[in-house]
Formats: C-alpha cells, structure tokens, sequence
C-alpha cells in the first residue's frame, strides 16, 4: 500500500485487499493495530519522520479478525529529496507465527521432560543438555557443553558399546537399547535410551536426541525378584525332598524303637539297636533344617546351643543360650 503524510491509504494491491479488504481512502491505523493507532511505533509515522526503512511486527485488522503480520515501510521522494508518500509491504506471517508456537512448545516439554534429554552433533558433541539430565547425572551443563558422551561411560567396555552406536548413528539410523552409565559422584546407572537423528529439509542428518530414562531402581527390583523367586524354587524343592526323607526316617525311628522295647534284657542288642537311631537322628535334624530353609528359620542346636541357619551354618542367634528357634 502506499500512504499520504495523513497516513491516508492512496492505493492498495490486490494481495492486500485480499487479506484485510478494501481500504482504500482510510487511514491505516484502522487496520495496523494498537501501535499505529496511537502513532507510538507506527512504521510509516517514523518513515515520514526520518526517512528510512522501518519493520515492525503487529496485527492486521481483517474481515476475519485480527491476522499477524509484518510491516515494512520505505520512503518515496520528492525531486528536492523530501518524503512525500510511505510504501508499505505487509506479509501475512500466521503460519511463521504458529511455527515458531509449535517450537516453543517443544522446547518447553523437552526442558521439563522428566527423561534426560541430550543433543549433539554430527560428530557426536553435545550441543545441549535439559535439567533432568543434570539431575540424573550430576553433571551441570557447563561441565557437558562441547564435550562427548563417552564422560558417561564407566569402562573401556561400555566405551566400546558408545564407539559401535556412534558408528551406527552415522549412518542415519536410529538406536535403542540399555546402557549402563555413571553419575559424576561415581555411582552406577541403568538407563533405557533412544538416540534418533534430526534431519534438515533436505534430509541430511544435523544433529542426534538421546533421551534416557533411569531404570536403576527398577533393575534392582527386577534382580531381588529374580532371586526371591529362585530361593521359593530351591525351598519348594527342598521343602518335598525333606518330606519324603521325613516320612522314611519316621518309619526306621518307629520301628527301631519298638525293636528296642521287645528286646527286653539283651544289653549287645538293645546297644544294636542304640547305634541305628543314633545314626537317624543326623538325617533327622538336616530334614527339620530342610523344611526350614523355605521359612528361612533359624534353628537352635539341640546339642551345643548354637544357632544355626538353614543351612547349618552358625547364625546371629548363636549368642543366645536358650535353645530356640527363632523365625524370621
């Protein structure tokens, strides 16, 4: 459009009749926005003023409400080099607008993002870091900036695995897996992590994502699970060999006994006989430690007053002197 010194509209293209219709003969602060109208800001008031190129960033009123645009207004003079009229180019930048929207939205929820979020370049440097990263790992962003992800890896094992990813990466290929990274303090991480390339219009790879989540709590649960299901294994098992050794001992102690009582005065037999329960009550006290183990008892000894664990082994209780069992 081009404007008289009264900001008078003396002619508009099609392209801007489209956009905010006919204004032909009105002022354009009628469809500049606020900044024009109180003259405070207003491109073409300060082109008329000093003579030069002025840009500006506003809203256009239209016929379908208020539309962003850009204003750029350029001088028009006269033969004795004063401003006679004002150009002004508008481009309609709702799709800039909504692009630049949609990037700060995505910022937003990478910088809060509970996952360890880290970007680098092609050659594998780290260009950013969000603050769960830093909470994760110990380490601030100015102690990562410009330095290579391999400050993470605990060993020249875990070094290797980084050296084979970044080897794939390069190909432009995405990678996901679990990697087994340490804090700055020196303390051992499990992490899930995905690294995907980020691609320009043409697509050429630019940049890489990692983004990590901290499974440490989870792998040690998974791991005491783990075990506590192998122990319920081992004691069921015990547990059933104990009973069928159990139930052929109490025949043998049965029955020796009732050899005993019928043997009457005959001190060599009845001494015989002696020995065979003696010899059963070893297998019996490892049958009682069996069915024991998946109650993981603590069995006192009969004999000496010592503790002993599942197993036989002497146990914290063995400073007691009752003879107990304890349960834990």
């Amino acid at each position: 459009s081009i404007h008289s010194p009264d900001y008078t509209i003396l002619y508009e293209n099609k392209v801007l009749r489209e956009l905010t219709g006919k204004r032909e003969g009105t002022t354009c602060h009628r469809f500049h926005g606020c900044l024009s109208r109180g003259r405070d800001g207003c491109p073409v008031a300060k082109t008329f003023a000093d003579g030069r190129v002025h840009t500006i960033e506003t809203e256009a009123v239209t016929d379908r409400g208020s539309v962003p645009v850009e204003v750029t207004t350029s001088p028009i003079r006269g033969a004795g080099g004063e401003v006679t009229s004002v150009v002004s180019i508008i481009r309609d930048i709702s799709e800039r607008k909504r692009a630049e929207e949609e990037r700060r939205r995505l910022a937003a929820a990478v910088e809060y993002a509970a996952d360890a979020i880290m970007v680098t370049d092609t050659e594998w440097v780290i260009q950013y870091v969000n603050p769960a990263f830093e909470k994760v790992t110990g380490y601030a962003k100015e102690e990562v900036l410009g330095r290579n992800p391999y400050i993470l890896a605990p060993d020249g094992e875990n070094l290797r695995v980084y050296l084979w990813i970044e080897d794939k990466i390069r190909s432009g290929s995405p990678w996901k897996g679990r990697l087994k990274n340490r804090r700055k303090d020196g303390i051992f991480l499990e992490q899930d992590t995905v690294i995907s390339p980020i691609r320009d219009f043409g697509g050429k790879v630019v940049n890489h994502v990692v983004a990590s989540r901290d499974i440490t709590r989870e792998v040690q649960l998974e791991k005491q699970a783990q075990t506590a299901q192998r122990m319920e294994a081992v004691g069921t098992l015990a547990g059933g060999i104990a009973h069928d050794f159990n139930n052929a001992l109490t025949g043998i102690i049965g029955f020796a006994d009732l050899l005993r009582m019928r043997l009457g005065k005959e001190p060599q037999l009845q001494g015989d006989v002696d020995e065979i329960l003696k010899c059963a009550e070893r297998p019996s006290t490892l049958t009682r430690q069996l069915l024991a183990f998946p109650r993981r008892q603590v069995i006192a000894s009969l004999a000496g007053g010592v503790a002993t664990d599942a197993l036989g082994n002497p146990s914290a209780a063995s400073t007691s002197t009752d003879n107990t069992v304890t349960l834990d």
